[in-house]
C-alpha cells in the first residue's frame, strides 16, 4: 500500500450516519479526521483524527477543515432547519476558505 494522501472530514461523527461513515472508511487507506461537538468517545481509534466543533457558532470549524480534502457531511438535523442551515452556511464558507476540494 502506498502512502495515505487523502484526508475526509465526517461531520456529525457521533450521530448515528456519522458514526456508521466514520467506521467504514476508517480502513488505513485515508487520513480520517472526525467533527462533534463532543469530545472524542471511548473505543473511537487513535489513528482516527477528532476535532471538536460547533457548527451553529462557528466555533472549532476553521481548525476542523484544515488540510482536508474531502468533507462527508452527517450533522444535520431536520428538525432544527432554522439553526442548520445558517451553520452549513458558515461551514461551507469555511470549507470553501480552506480549499476542500470535495463536499458531500
Amino acid at each position: 500500500m502506498g502512502p495515505v494522501t487523502t484526508r475526509i472530514l465526517v461531520t456529525g461523527a457521533t450521530g448515528t450516519l456519522g458514526r456508521e461513515v466514520v467506521r467504514q472508511l476508517a480502513d488505513g487507506k485515508r487520513v480520517m479526521r472526525a467533527l462533534s461537538r463532543r469530545p472524542r468517545p471511548p473505543g473511537q481509534p487513535a489513528e482516527i483524527e477528532w476535532a471538536v466543533g460547533d457548527l451553529g457558532t462557528g466555533e472549532g470549524i476553521d481548525a476542523a477543515v484544515a488540510d482536508v480534502d474531502t468533507i462527508i457531511h452527517c450533522a444535520s438535523d431536520f428538525r432544527r432547519a432554522k439553526k442548520d442551515l445558517p451553520g452549513v452556511r458558515h461551514f461551507l464558507e469555511a470549507a470553501r476558505g480552506a480549499g476542500v476540494a470535495h463536499l458531500v
